[in-house]
């Protein structure tokens, strides 16, 4: 029987993560409507995704 190490465990799920994050942000695009100090209007186009704002 072997046991499995719960932080090996979590690293393996954080590189899955970090690599699906890499693959689904290639080719996005953030544009800056306005930048008024605080206030700020951003969108954001995402290629890969099913939404694309």
């Amino acid at each position: 029987m072997s046991v499995n190490d719960p932080y090996d465990e979590l690293m393996q799920h954080l590189r899955e993560a970090r690599e699906r994050f890499a693959s689904d942000r290639e080719g996005a695009t953030m544009t800056v409507l306005k930048d008024d100090g605080v206030y700020r209007h951003l969108t954001f186009s995402f290629p890969k995704a099913s939404w694309s704002w």
